[in-house]
């Protein structure tokens, strides 16, 4: 198969017309025959690109990825504040980003914060629970979103234009398609529309065909709906506020739960933290409102305050009258623990640190829960947000997207090297039947934390009894650590 050319949006237009003469590039009726189309070029889709391009063997996956909005480049990035939007890496995830080639220029060039302790408290109750690293490695890394997104976009041109690349890249360009349709000839391939721009100006329609469509192209997939693969979930009432703060908070991950919803503080470079805070839509519309001053007092007010975010300390005390009908219980757990042999630790409630200043705009986004019924059709997968969707209160959206990622580009790879059509439905029900079950356990957990953590007194007490009776085991909670980790 030729190769194709690589429409970047920064390129000069004689870069274009070198690159079209030189690989002999037709106009609108252009055919292209691809192993793998991906949709989508955010996080997801181009660590999977970079897998699969990044495959040695002698008979390589010809893959194309397409992405309608070609970021920033990196450079231009690295002297300004951190990004608002930030993900939660768990060290199994930055495996596979150290392997694509791009790990040591995050830590190297811009830097990522880390933490090896998380502290989470309850505003309804006095208990809390302090999870640890294991195996001298971190609980989890905290990577801006600009910057990540920018360095795989250029791995990916580097990819693709590199000697004997099986990696075509377009951008910007997406799926045009009203209807999939399968052609047979000596093999079936799904016949896609793609629409590129070139030079951000011209628009030009290539035909291509590809053996399996990848839908990475998040939680609105196109390809989803293209192939009539229906979702299920719900919204919650909840928006999530995000911003950019200075405080002390290197090393630690705080996460408190409050009444309206969990208010986390992750660590990032250089003495900034990223908030995330799930609230109510009238009180998120309330806080943006606020100006900067007043939003760092609620900020703080928010992590340290022990009655808030009740008027006064009376009416905090009236909430919580049924709080000590839990004492009973955690003796009894205390000694159900003793009788199993299970070694029992208290660690120490740490105090959080005081935000010192707000350095961002703040933003908020509705948060809610869908799944794909199915992550795969014939010719079809959904990997990422096009598959499912979850609360953000566990940092674990984009780890179970890279998750996805590993599962399926092991998969194709297996399946092309032992000469199977790759978009046949049995070899697609693999990764399928990899990651669907994992996905839902997680996301159900989440979802059912989340609701037990909003239930009011006296049902706090009960909470209480089995956070702290869980802060007493260290051998449970290196176990939970293990899965924050990927480990498990």
């Amino acid at each position: 198969m030729s190769k194709v050319a690589h429409y970047i949006a920064s390129s000069s237009v004689q870069r274009l017309r070198s690159l079209q003469t030189s690989r002999a590039m037709s106009t609108s009726t252009a055919s292209r025959a691809y192993d793998t189309l991906i949709s989508g070029g955010g996080i997801v889709g181009s660590m999977l690109a970079c897998t699969l391009a990044q495959n040695k063997s002698a008979e390589q996956l010809q893959s194309c990825i397409i992405e309608q909005a070609p970021p920033q480049k990196a450079f231009k990035i690295l002297d300004r504040d951190p990004d608002v939007r930030v993900y939660a890496f768990s060290p199994s995830s930055v495996e596979l980003l150290k392997n694509i080639g791009v790990w040591h220029r995050l830590e190297q060039e811009r830097g990522c914060g880390h933490y090896t302790q998380m502290q989470v408290w309850d505003t309804d109750s006095q208990s809390h629970i302090v999870f640890e690293a294991n195996d001298d490695e971190p609980l989890g890394y905290v990577v801006e979103h600009g910057f990540l997104q920018a360095v795989l976009f250029e791995k990916l041109v580097e990819l693709s234009r590199s000697e004997n690349s099986s990696l075509d890249l377009f951008s910007p360009a997406q799926v045009t398609n009203r209807a999939l349709n399968i052609t047979k000839e000596q093999h079936e391939w799904l016949d896609i529309d793609v629409q590129v721009n070139d030079s951000g100006s011209i628009e030009r329609t290539i035909q291509a065909k590809t053996r399996l469509l990848i839908g990475a192209d998040g939680g609105n997939s196109h390809v989803r709906k293209l192939s009539g693969i229906g979702t299920w979930g719900w919204e919650y009432d909840q928006r999530a506020i995000v911003c950019t703060i200075q405080s002390d908070a290197q090393g630690i991950a705080w996460q408190r739960f409050l009444p309206n919803g969990p208010l986390a503080i992750l660590p990032l470079q250089n003495g900034f933290s990223s908030i995330v805070w799930s609230n109510s839509p009238e009180e998120v519309q309330r806080l943006r409102k606020l100006d900067d001053d007043d939003f760092l007092a609620e900020l703080n007010s928010a992590v340290h305050d022990e009655w808030y975010p009740f008027t006064t300390k009376e009416d905090k005390l009236e909430e919580q009258r049924h709080g000590n009908l839990g004492a009973t219980f955690q003796d009894a757990l205390s000694h159900l623990g003793d009788s199993f042999g299970l070694k029992q630790s208290q660690p120490e409630f740490m105090q959080p640190p005081e935000i010192q200043k707000v350095t961002s705009q703040r933003f908020s986004f509705p948060l809610k829960l869908a799944q794909a019924s199915q992550y795969v059709r014939p010719r079809v997968a959904l990997i990422g947000d096009a598959a499912h969707s979850v609360h953000p209160m566990a940092g674990q959206g984009l780890n179970l997207g890279i998750s996805d990622v590993g599962a399926l580009a092991s998969v194709l790879r297996e399946g092309f090297a032992n000469g199977q059509d790759i978009g046949q439905l049995h070899v697609l029900q693999q990764y399928e039947n990899q990651r669907l079950l994992p996905n839902l356990g997680m996301i159900g957990g989440i979802d059912i934390l989340k609701r037990i953590y909003e239930l009011p007194a006296p049902f706090s007490a009960v909470r209480s009894v089995g956070v702290n009776a869980l802060n007493s085991f260290p051998f449970i909670k290196s176990q939970i650590s293990k899965i924050a980790q990927g480990r498990i």
